[in-house]
């Protein structure tokens, strides 16, 4: 079972999780700021417990799995919206891509809901964020799952 213990080391010492965040970073003009993440760890691990993930083996397969989301992903929804990004941010990421590509709006807006992701009266390091994407929770779920729909189309055309 994932928890901040393993959730931490695997952000640390998983190669696949620095490529897709060196990624990200590049393809956004950001920088990756490594410890960061240790704040975000007990949302994170039941953010992915809510999207069905619960053991390492599951979160790297996922993000296997979903890694050509990444970069396009960040793309589309970032658009040169932050300067540094936490590491594991394609974790926080993940999360996001697997609901959208279910396509179910309820479900992604009450997993925003739940984790407060898109309220900016909140003061965290999550606020630059929401701030920066000035979306509420129901334009943020249509971006998403329209992102995902659009990497969705492009892939399947290759």
């Amino acid at each position: 079972m994932i928890d901040k213990v393993s959730l931490q080391s695997y952000i640390k010492t998983s190669e696949l999780v620095k490529k897709l965040d060196e990624q990200i970073a590049k393809a956004v003009s950001a920088k990756i700021t490594p410890e960061k993440h240790k704040f975000f760890l007990e949302d994170q691990v039941s953010e992915l417990h809510r999207v069905g993930i619960k053991t390492i083996a599951e979160l790297d397969d996922s993000l296997v799995k979903f890694s050509n989301f990444m970069v396009p992903f960040a793309e589309n929804l970032l658009d040169g919206a932050c300067e540094s990004l936490t590491s594991g941010i394609c974790i926080f990421y993940l999360c996001y891509i697997i609901l959208g590509c279910e396509g179910s709006f309820d479900k992604l807006v009450n997993y925003l809901e739940e984790f407060n992701l898109t309220d900016t009266s909140i003061d965290d390091s999550y606020n630059d964020f929401r701030v920066a994407l000035g979306y509420d929770k129901t334009e943020f779920a249509e971006q998403v799952i329209s992102i995902c729909d659009k990497i969705k189309n492009s892939e399947e055309r290759r």
